[in-house]
């Protein structure tokens, strides 16, 4: 964080009548040569009040998956009984997903006071073993399954936001198994994976069907690839 960074909270804080959230900004590090500044929305919505159906209007299918870019109003958290599902990766977006579509107190703050190193060894992000591909693909599926029953339960605009990201983790999801298909490992099963089936389309059907023959013709032109790199160079 920011040296400055707590007093530039307690400044907006208090000179806003504390709002249930303070979204903020932060430099990006890829290397020690490049930094970028992570914008979470366009500059004529920073320094600014709003709440979720303003941004679902402006963006409908909006990302969040920093829990850090936010600051919380404790009351908000505690009196809703939010919490982080267990067990799984990228927690972080179902929760900060779903508390955003309860804000009507949002403040959007252009004043980068983290600051994130990228492509660290050994991060989640750069481990790509089997085991790691098998936590994604179950989380992938905790999450779709999460975003389907917010749908289910939910109206106006945040109908139409759960639904795209409870099919587009679903995707996340049949995209894992075409690595292992439904092996153990992989914590859920076909029968447990067929109740999203009228949410696929297309190509995902097959996929959700023959994961491993959907995805072996991709697993040879990426070896092609490969192959024909190492002989170039």
């Amino acid at each position: 964080m920011e040296l400055n960074g707590l007093e530039v909270l307690k400044n907006i804080i208090i000179q806003n009548n504390s709002p249930e959230i303070i979204i903020s900004n932060s430099n990006n590090y890829i290397d020690k040569e490049y930094s970028y500044t992570n914008q979470v929305f366009f500059k004529q919505d920073e320094n600014r009040f709003c709440g979720y159906k303003d941004i679902l209007y402006l963006f409908p299918n909006i990302h969040f998956y920093c829990v850090w870019l936010f600051v919380y109003r404790c009351d908000f958290l505690f009196d809703n009984n939010f919490k982080f599902e267990p067990n799984i990766m990228y927690e972080d977006v179902l929760f900060t997903s779903y508390v955003f579509t309860f804000l009507n107190n949002i403040y959007i703050s252009n004043i980068p006071i983290y600051n994130y190193r990228i492509n660290r060894d050994g991060s989640i992000m750069n481990t790509k073993t089997k085991e790691s591909f098998c936590k994604s693909a179950y989380s992938y599926f905790v999450l779709s399954k999460r975003f389907f029953e917010f749908y289910k339960v939910s109206d106006d605009e945040r109908k139409k936001y759960f639904m795209h990201w409870g099919v587009f983790y679903l995707k996340e999801t049949l995209r894992c198994l075409q690595i292992f298909g439904y092996i153990d490992e992989i914590g859920f099963s076909k029968s447990q994976l067929s109740i999203f089936y009228p949410y696929m389309s297309g190509k995902y059907k097959f996929c959700f069907h023959f994961p491993r023959i959907y995805g072996f013709p991709k697993r040879i032109r990426l070896f092609v690839t490969k192959l024909f790199f190492k002989q170039s160079k």
